[in-house]
């Protein structure tokens, strides 16, 4: 979490669960494994941030690919439903609550690293550039970190 003055500036979560899981070998304990740290945790944060949020502030989630219904039939996807699930949540979470915290200037959006075609220090980039954005510009966007610069900057 960033701070500016006495206000909370952004926050960022990026914590998640990536659990590669046959069907066979999914139970509801598994579920609630992931779903407290990639969407619950996401929830809370979500909750908590914008009284602390005084001059308005940026909440940015790390999505993934894997939410997408078309990444589901991706062989690589395979043993990835609980993770997908879990981020496509976060997607629609988000999406859902930006409209609600906009009016305090608090911007809600998630982005997708893009872990196998882009550096870590891009990704920073891009995040850096959602949580500076006091105009709203992201808010309620699913953004990829890998079309940073070209798509979006």
């Amino acid at each position: 979490m960033a701070q500016a003055g006495n206000s909370l500036a952004a926050v960022i979560h990026c914590a998640a669960l990536f659990p590669r899981l046959a069907l066979a070998d999914t139970d509801i304990a598994a579920f609630d494994r992931v779903m407290a740290v990639n969407l619950r945790a996401a929830m809370q944060l979500t909750l908590l941030a914008p009284p602390a949020m005084r001059e308005g502030g940026s909440l940015i989630f790390l999505t993934s690919g894997s939410g997408l219904l078309s990444a589901a039939t991706d062989p690589f996807q395979h043993g990835f439903a609980l993770y997908g699930a879990s981020k496509a949540a976060l997607d629609r979470w988000t999406a859902g609550v930006a409209a609600e915290l906009a009016p305090q200037g608090i911007f809600a959006s998630t982005i997708t690293p893009g872990a196998r075609i882009i550096t870590a220090e891009r990704v920073a980039e891009a995040i850096v550039r959602i949580a500076e954005d006091r105009a709203g510009t992201f808010s309620g966007q699913r953004l990829s970190a890998a079309t940073f610069g070209e798509e979006w900057d």
